[in-house]
């Protein structure tokens, strides 16, 4: 067993990938609900160009950046905390907010919850 098996996951995460792909369905589904996504700058274990195509997979997506490396809750805690305040603030409660349009294009459940 290796010293660290933790990061072992990182090491054989194209093979991971590569499996991984036999349980998604041909047409992956598409994430519908806001999200926020944040990066790392200084990340070498997931780094911020990997999620640039997150766009075409997650209608909802707001992207951000903080300057730290992989362990960004506690190396940029404040800053990390201050996106995650304002993007709930804007987009969960506020004028961005899309609840009610996801509501409004699904299942007429969907469109039942989003009026409660």
């Amino acid at each position: 067993m290796p010293a660290f098996p933790s990061g072992t996951w990182y090491r054989t995460s194209h093979i991971n990938h590569i499996d991984d792909q036999a349980l998604l369905p041909i047409s992956a589904p598409s994430l519908h609900v806001p999200t926020l996504m944040i990066t790392a700058t200084f990340d070498d274990a997931v780094k911020p160009a990997y999620a640039a195509r997150m766009h075409r997979d997650v209608e909802f997506l707001t992207m951000r950046e903080v300057p730290a490396g992989h362990w960004a809750l506690w190396e940029a805690a404040g800053e990390v905390n201050a996106l995650v305040k304002k993007w709930v603030e804007e987009v969960v409660f506020g004028e961005a907010n899309v609840l009610g349009q996801v509501g409004q294009v699904g299942t007429e459940k969907e469109k039942k919850r989003a009026k409660l």
